[in-house]
């Protein structure tokens, strides 16, 4: 009697933990998909904070500070030089003030993810979600993450580039800038 009670005791306490290794077994191709899914998460989270935005934002303020100089002090035409390099530099503006736009969103879109993948992970290793949804789900969510990992890189990298482009033109701009403002000054000494 006594070897049957420890039989069944062990039995109870064994199975459940036989049943839910075979099961996490069973499932272990989707757990490791998204696992996969949460690493991609975590690097876009570091590749969104290579640049930070206190940086971008100085680079930006120094742009804008730039452009509303050179509105200011220019009057008449611009030479073919002038031309082509307040061109370039105008192109930086979209990238630099679209990350600053979208870092908060992009960190809160990465959170979100996590949690609808660490919920998924959890609901499938629960059994709570039948086998023909696991794989809706998992796609929908890849493709989320996906998405988002190539917005980010796309928004550093862009970020990245033209904050090369304004260390470059800068000295140019300061040059055009300090040009005008001598030239403005010159014609106001001759009135």
């Amino acid at each position: 009697m006594k070897k049957l009670l420890k039989n069944i005791f062990l039995t109870a306490i064994l199975l459940p933990f036989f049943l839910i290794s075979c099961n996490n077994f069973k499932h272990s191709k989707e757990i490791s998909k998204i696992d996969s899914l949460l690493t991609v998460l975590d690097s876009a989270k570091a590749k969104l904070h290579e640049l930070d935005t206190i940086y971008v934002k100085n680079y930006y303020d120094k742009y804008l500070d730039n452009l509303k100089q050179i509105r200011e002090n220019f009057k008449g035409k611009k030479d073919e030089l002038t031309f082509r390099t307040m061109e370039q530099y105008g192109l930086i503006n979209k990238p630099l003030r679209n990350f600053l736009r979208n870092f908060d969103n992009f960190n809160k879109e990465i959170n979100y993810s996590k949690t609808q993948l660490k919920n998924l992970k959890c609901d499938i290793k629960n059994n709570k979600i039948n086998k023909e949804k696991i794989a809706e789900y998992i796609d929908t969510e890849s493709k989320a993450v996906n998405t988002l990992n190539k917005k980010i890189n796309i928004s550093v990298n862009s970020s990245k580039k033209y904050i090369k482009k304004f260390e470059k033109l800068n000295p140019k701009i300061y040059k055009i800038i300090k040009d005008l403002k001598t030239q403005i000054t010159k014609k106001d000494t001759k009135s």
